[in-house]
């Protein structure tokens, strides 16, 4: 393990935007940085992939970054847990802010059998979907001992005692990590998020895309955990929402007399006016001229 500084960063010529660049996470392990002295205006800009585990805790103000294009403002006492092959950009921080980020391998995991009891990939990681949870004011302190008393074992010369103290001290991180990341905890929160989220989406592109797989690859997740999260949640799957929209427009346009039907086809995105009609009349029952003279009676 290595606890680096921002100080030990410009030693060593590291961007502490990106210290998972750094060469030693594979020598070491287990790298972790403390961004306290790290001044505001160093820029934030160029994403890149990370390819190893991020746990991040924001231990004063609040940071901003990017996982997989999704947007994500940290503030105190908040923790996120970045999986390999992310690609992440940290685009700002705010004055007198202070993060701490480890960076650990697999092989790091497998070598001292963290992994499963300390650290469950499947626990911290559904479905491709990232949140960050809210650690209490008790566990953020002990946590900050941790990281300190990890900070102060930091030598190159570690005996087998404090080596093995060190490994479990990270263990008991994780451990006190994983209580935010438990499954009916992440649930309710990845729900929430992807409910939002999906709504959000179709509201800015049901015009021009009824795919499920178009919001389901924009949400990081496959079509049928998707669906079966809406389902769940609301009642209704992706597909069904995506229709809903789609006609709900449809019936407002087409209660305007003055578009034609041919011109609300092609607003909707579909290739001509038979495959509205024949889309409309599938999910409505009528076709959309029968549905517009039908208004026009009622009227």
């Amino acid at each position: 393990m290595k606890y680096i500084t921002t100080n030990d960063c410009a030693a060593g010529g590291v961007n502490m935007a990106y210290p998972f660049k750094d060469a030693r996470l594979l020598e070491y392990g287990l790298l972790i940085y403390d961004s306290a002295g790290l001044p505001v205006q160093k820029a934030f800009s160029t994403s890149a992939i990370l390819y190893n585990f991020s746990v991040i805790l924001v231990i004063k103000g609040n940071i901003q970054l990017k996982v997989n294009e999704c947007s994500f403002s940290l503030g105190e006492q908040e923790v996120i847990i970045i999986p390999p092959s992310s690609v992440v950009e940290m685009v700002g921080m705010a004055a007198e802010g202070r993060f701490v980020s480890l960076y650990f391998t697999y092989d790091y995991l497998k070598r001292y059998s963290i992994e499963g009891k300390y650290f469950s990939l499947s626990g911290f990681i559904r479905e491709g979907v990232l949140t960050s949870q809210q650690v209490e004011d008790r566990d953020f302190g002990l946590l900050l001992q941790l990281l300190a008393m990890l900070q102060h074992l930091d030598s190159g010369n570690l005996n087998e005692d404090d080596a093995a103290i060190q490994v479990n001290l990270f263990k008991s991180f994780l451990l006190k990590i994983k209580h935010y990341y438990s499954e009916s905890a992440l649930d309710r929160k990845i729900t929430a998020t992807v409910v939002y989220r999906f709504h959000k989406l179709l509201s800015e592109n049901f015009t021009r895309y009824r795919d499920v797989s178009f919001y389901s690859k924009k949400l990081f997740m496959n079509e049928k955990y998707l669906s079966q999260l809406l389902k769940k949640k609301t009642g209704k799957t992706a597909r069904q929402f995506i229709i809903d929209m789609v006609i709900a427009e449809a019936k407002g346009q087409l209660s305007d007399h003055a578009i034609s039907v041919k011109e609300i086809s092609g607003r909707l995105n579909f290739s001509n006016e038979f495959h509205f009609s024949r889309f409309f009349r599938q999910y409505v029952g009528t076709s959309p001229t029968q549905f517009r003279n039908k208004e026009i009676r009622s009227t």
